[in-house]
């Protein structure tokens, strides 16, 4: 259960990260924006994984949603 609400979080923030993004411009340089995708990329392979860590993909995929929207969300 607590998975299927992870997953459910993620994909919330996922889609108000993607409107976001469309709709202002970016308020970080290039290397944040650099560091934000790796960080997306590494929750996207967590994901992907045979072995889900949650935690880590929730870590990785937050600290991309904090860069990209100037909105800090758990656990920074």
């Amino acid at each position: 259960m607590k998975t299927e609400l992870r997953q459910e979080r993620v994909q919330a923030l996922l889609d108000e990260m993607i409107i976001n993004v469309s709709t202002s411009p970016l308020p970080v340089s290039q290397e944040e924006l650099d560091f934000s995708l790796l960080c997306l990329m590494r929750a996207c392979q967590g994901i992907l994984a045979e072995e889900q860590n949650w935690d880590y993909i929730e870590s990785k995929f937050n600290a991309a949603y904090n860069l990209l929207t100037g909105r800090a969300v758990y656990p920074f």
